[in-house]
């Protein structure tokens, strides 16, 4: 094993790296301080490559800072990942520092780290990382089998947090001002756990469960759970997936949450134990107010024990569903509707009470 020290041993990043022996484990650790990938203008840039059985840690974030170059003009000229995969990696852990790549977000690639380099990864783990300022993702993970994304903070980006494989763990992250979705299972993703997390400011969907591929397999086994979602557009969108679970969420301020086909049909979807508060909202790319849960084809769902608040739309709307779908026992407070006008749904509807006093459940759930 060697252990390198950046700057004592080596004076950047790059430089430690490429020092190493083809076989770890290995550990790089990197002090307090600001490093530039790219102190002047240079083509190919300089980046880190992820390597097979390193360990790269700094001392936390914004405490070991490391930036793609100096100044943003600088950057922008020198459009390239700042941390990437070149071949296959396994058992390889990011913790504790920044990643700046000093640029606006625009989606024209070029992630912040992108594990797009090879055909199969393992055992990668993320965690106290930070990666601000991206063209594109803060963290893409494509083709990985075993995948954490722990305590991480994801702010300015197109798109958060960015993954696909099976064996995912995101949890207790903070994604924040994302021009598109913040959390993306991309392509076809596996057990998937997405708990914890709190995501606020997104242009397009927050949790975006949506496998691509509309004559592949479908998303299987995804479980989004004690979730805080705020300020944005979809709030949870749920298409070409199968068993999945969407429970103790707080949603605020958004337009919709979506279970629809436009993908391919969702089935067993499971939602419940939710708050959803102040839906409908119009936002950009969006020209109609939202359901708080809509739904448009879908084959085993589940929608119990919601609490909805203060919607400009109707609370619980869905129609093509199947009559092995169940709407029940839901909480509806929404001003302006009356009777069961806040429920429209073909399948079986059970319980749901509007404009009545929420129940000892329904207020914990709004806590």
């Amino acid at each position: 094993m060697v252990n390198l020290v950046v700057p004592d041993n080596h004076p950047s990043i790059p430089a430690a790296v490429a020092a190493l022996p083809p076989t770890g484990p290995n550990d790089i650790y990197v002090r307090t301080g600001t490093y530039d990938l790219n102190p002047v203008m240079k083509w190919p840039p300089n980046q880190i490559a992820a390597k097979p059985q390193l360990k790269l840690h700094g001392d936390g974030i914004d405490k070991t800072i490391v930036r793609m170059a100096p100044t943003q003009a600088l950057s922008m000229q020198m459009r390239c990942e700042m941390l990437a995969s070149l071949a296959n990696v396994s058992d390889f852990t990011l913790e504790d520092m920044t990643l700046n790549q000093m640029v606006n977000p625009d989606n024209q690639g070029y992630n912040c780290i992108n594990f797009r380099g090879g055909t199969a990864h393992s055992n990668i783990a993320i965690r106290r990382v930070k990666t601000i300022n991206s063209f594109g993702s803060g963290i893409e993970v494509p083709r990985v089998m075993g995948l954490t994304v722990e305590a991480c903070e994801v702010d300015n980006v197109w798109t958060g947090i960015d993954f696909n494989g099976s064996n995912i763990s995101v949890q207790r992250n903070k994604v924040s001002h994302c021009a598109g979705d913040a959390i993306f299972p991309e392509g076809v993703a596996t057990d998937v756990t997405i708990n914890y997390n709190v995501i606020d400011t997104f242009g397009d969907t927050s949790i975006d469960i949506t496998a691509n591929d509309v004559l592949g397999p479908p998303h299987q086994r995804v479980k989004a759970q004690h979730n805080t979602i705020l300020n944005g557009n979809d709030a949870i969108r749920i298409t070409h997936a199968d068993i999945v679970e969407i429970s103790g969420n707080t949603v605020k301020n958004f337009n919709t949450m979506s279970i629809d086909s436009g993908r391919g049909l969702p089935s067993n979807v499971w939602v419940h134990d939710n708050l959803f508060e102040d839906f409908g909202k119009l936002v950009s790319r969006k020209t109609y107010s939202g359901s708080g849960i809509g739904g448009d084809g879908a084959n085993g769902l589940l929608i119990e024990n919601n609490v909805m608040i203060s919607g400009r739309a109707d609370a619980l709307w869905a129609v093509n569903i199947g009559t092995s779908s169940t709407v029940r026992n839901n909480a509806l407070t929404v001003p302006g509707k009356v009777g069961n006008a806040a429920v429209k749904c073909l399948g079986i509807v059970q319980g749901n009470y509007e404009n009545k006093k929420l129940s000892a459940r329904a207020k914990r759930v709004a806590v």
